[in-house]
């Protein structure tokens, strides 16, 4: 048979929703319930009844505890916004060196195409160039003519 709810004293409440403003001040601070936990000095069974109690809206007073902790992890999903905006930008610098090495593979590719485009107009001229490698496949001692 399942244990009654046991109600939380509307001081926990008050430590709890004192931790909920600490937490919204501070960046640095991950939007957690273990911080509010660690922040209010209470233990994990009585955060966790403090939250059902205001959903349930079983006090005379509603803190509106839930709704607050929604908006406080809404956009950094239980990180501080420190770290919710280090990720950030640590992940559109990863998208940007994507495309840097996308477009460094496509100029790759179009000057590749210009020196073959070079080397045929040679020919059809008839100018006879000696092809010299260029880059790390150039035999040491040749040097460009």
């Amino acid at each position: 048979m399942p244990k009654p709810f046991t109600p939380v004293s509307e001081a926990a409440l008050q430590q709890i929703s004192d931790a909920i403003d600490s937490i919204a001040r501070d960046p640095s601070l991950p939007r957690t319930k273990r911080q509010i936990e660690n922040i209010a000095g209470l233990s994990h069974a009585t955060v966790a009844r403090a939250f059902v109690h205001d959903a349930e809206d079983l006090g005379p007073q509603r803190l509106k505890l839930n709704e607050r902790f929604r908006s406080l992890t809404a956009e950094t999903e239980g990180r501080s916004l420190e770290r919710a905006q280090r990720l950030g930008v640590e992940a559109r610098l990863g998208e940007k060196n994507r495309e840097l090495k996308r477009l460094k593979e496509s100029q790759t590719v179009h000057l590749q195409a210009l020196y073959a485009y070079y080397l045929a107009s040679a020919q059809q001229q008839g100018e006879g160039r000696k092809v010299v490698p260029i880059g790390a496949n150039r035999p040491r001692g040749l040097a460009p003519s």
